[in-house]
């Protein structure tokens, strides 16, 4: 199956992590990539995002 890590090209950087740090990693990404979507749908109104995503809003302008 050649479908490995041609799949996710970050697949190779991941695996040199230690597992606690790729997590981390891959965590704070999908975080960022979720909020930012979210808040696109939400015609950039972070309280509606934050409620949508069932956040506290200062926890969304701490950076997450």
């Amino acid at each position: 199956d050649s479908s490995g890590s041609k799949s996710n090209p970050n697949a190779e950087a991941i695996t040199d992590l230690p597992f606690k740090e790729a997590k981390d990693k891959l965590v704070e990404s999908f975080t960022r990539d979720y909020l930012a979507a979210l808040l696109e749908k939400c015609g950039g109104n972070i309280s509606q995002m934050a409620r949508d995503a069932g956040i506290a809003r200062n926890y969304v302008h701490r950076g997450c």
